[in-house]
C-alpha cells in the first residue's frame, strides 16, 4: 500500500525530480544525490501560484471552522454531505 498524507507528496516529488533527471537514487535505499540543479524551464510559475492559492482557501476554509459556532453544520456543508441525503 502506497504512503498517503505528507510522506505521499514526497513520494511524489521525488519521483517528479527523479524523472526530470534533477537526482538519482544511491546505493542506500530511500537516498537520493542531487545530478544538477532544477532548471528555470523546469518550473511552471502559474501552477505553483495556482497551488498557493487552493492552499490559502484551504486556510481560510480551517480559519472560518474554528469560529464556525455550528462545526457539525459548517462540516457538512463544505464537503457537500447534505447534498447526499
Amino acid at each position: 500500500m502506497g504512503r498517503t498524507g505528507q510522506w505521499g507528496l514526497i513520494d511524489q516529488a521525488l519521483i517528479w525530480l527523479e524523472h526530470a533527471g534533477v537526482i538519482e537514487p544511491t546505493s542506500i535505499q530511500g537516498r537520493f544525490r542531487l545530478v544538477e540543479p532544477l532548471r528555470d524551464d523546469q518550473i511552471d510559475a502559474m501552477q505553483i501560484q495556482a497551488k498557493r492559492q487552493r492552499d490559502l482557501e484551504r486556510l481560510l476554509d480551517v480559519v472560518n471552522l474554528a469560529g464556525c459556532p455550528d462545526i457539525h453544520a459548517f462540516v457538512r456543508a463544505y464537503f457537500r454531505l447534505d447534498a447526499e441525503d
